[in-house]
C-alpha cells in the first residue's frame, strides 16, 4: 500500500466512484441546449441555480424533478457558469456556453 493510499484511509476522506454519485452534463461545450443528468429515480423537487465566474446569480430553475434536465440557453451570453442543483441533496457542475 502506498502513502497515499494509507492517507486517505486515515483522513476518513473517501471519494465517490459510482457514476450515478455525480452531475453529468452534455454537450458541454454547447450552444443552445444541454443535458443535466443526476440521480433523482424518488422524483423529488430540486431547483436549479446558474451562477456566472464571480458568483452572480443569473438564472434559476424551479420545480425539475426529473432525472434529465434539458437546460436551454436562452439569454445566457458566452462563457463560463457554475451551477447548483440544491434539493435533498446538493449536485454541482460547470457549463461552458459557446
Amino acid at each position: 500500500m502506498s502513502n497515499i493510499e494509507d492517507n486517505r484511509i486515515q483522513t476518513g476522506i473517501f471519494i465517490p466512484l459510482l457514476a450515478n454519485e455525480k452531475l453529468s452534463i452534455y454537450p458541454n461545450p454547447f450552444n443552445e441546449t444541454t443535458n443535466l443528468i443526476f440521480n433523482n429515480p424518488e422524483g423529488n423537487s430540486y431547483t436549479l441555480y446558474i451562477m456566472d465566474l464571480s458568483g452572480k446569480i443569473c438564472r434559476i430553475e424551479e420545480d425539475i424533478s426529473t432525472s434529465n434536465y434539458v437546460l436551454e440557453r436562452k439569454d445566457l451570453k458566452e462563457g463560463f457558469y457554475f451551477l447548483e442543483l440544491r434539493g435533498p441533496e446538493i449536485w454541482r457542475g460547470k457549463i461552458i456556453v459557446e
